[in-house]
């Protein structure tokens, strides 16, 4: 017999495949994912707004995506590439 709270592991060939939780506890684990989106979705709402408020969003409008990753793409690999020399330099070759 088991409890309202008790977790039940179903094993096949020793690997656990499912859980039996009460009613009452799945219930709260649904209701905890939905207030969880609830106020993730209010935080970016609000965050939307702020961003819209202050004329971020317009600003933004025109910002080439593309362009700024393949910039962010050549710095690194400039720093990357300056690492390397570094290295040669402190182990010159025979």
């Amino acid at each position: 017999m088991t409890t309202s709270h008790d977790v039940v592991l179903v094993e096949r060939a020793g690997k656990e495949v499912a859980v039996v939780v009460s009613v009452e506890d799945w219930e709260a684990a649904c209701a905890g994912r939905a207030n969880k989106w609830a106020r993730a979705n209010a935080m970016l709402a609000e965050y939307h707004e702020r961003l819209r408020t202050e004329g971020a969003i317009e600003r933004l409008k025109d910002f080439d995506v593309v362009e700024a990753i393949r910039a962010g793409r050549e710095e690194r690999d400039e720093q990357l590439y300056g690492q390397l020399r570094g290295r040669e330099s402190d182990h010159p070759s025979a």
